[in-house]
């Protein structure tokens, strides 16, 4: 739509109301291409669609926690396509405030976080190392979302994992596994 294309939507919640969060790009080459980060709303039987000032490209869903909410994404840092991985804030879901650095790295490109509240009293990311094709997936952790634990490697490979607390100390996730890939 209005020619750029709209890539990787998730669900959220914010103030007990459904949202999509979306992000845009000028064109399918990603090295040039523009971002731009969309909410999306359905407000009386109308799609409302609010640019916001997130940076980067592939949004988690916006996650709840210590009374503020959560968003991650990636961007591209420079011209040799090296990734950061980024995370915004905001008190009400309406203005969203400083973006700061879940992790980066110049050995690893850490991108496509799933961020998760372990009942507010951290919160817990994990990310996929887009260096290898493995993948390796990465876990860091965070008491205010603005400080984060050095990435620590977990024994599983995949890509894009989509994580979600159940049972209150649990994680439960999901992702396309990447362990026998040749090439």
């Amino acid at each position: 739509k209005h020619g750029r294309v709209w890539n990787c939507p998730r669900l959220s919640y914010m103030n007990k109301e459904l949202y999509i969060i979306c992000d845009t790009k000028s064109g399918t080459y990603q090295r040039i291409a523009q971002f731009k980060t969309f909410i999306i709303k359905l407000e009386e039987d109308e799609l409302k669609i609010s640019e916001t000032p997130m940076p980067g490209m592939v949004p988690d869903k916006i996650i709840p926690f210590k009374g503020k909410y959560f968003c991650a994404n990636h961007k591209i840092k420079n011209d040799r396509n090296e990734l950061i991985q980024l995370i915004s804030w905001s008190k009400t879901g309406d203005l969203w405030y400083d973006t700061n650095i879940i992790a980066h790295s110049y050995q690893k490109q850490f991108c496509e976080a799933s961020v998760v509240n372990m009942n507010d009293e951290y919160l817990i990311a994990y990310l996929r190392d887009n260096s290898g094709h493995k993948r390796n997936i990465y876990t860091v952790r965070s008491k205010d979302g603005i400080e984060w634990t050095e990435p620590k490697k977990l024994n599983i490979f995949g890509q894009r994992v989509t994580a979600l607390r159940y049972d209150n100390e649990r994680v439960v996730g999901a992702f396309r596994n990447t362990d026998n890939i040749k090439v």
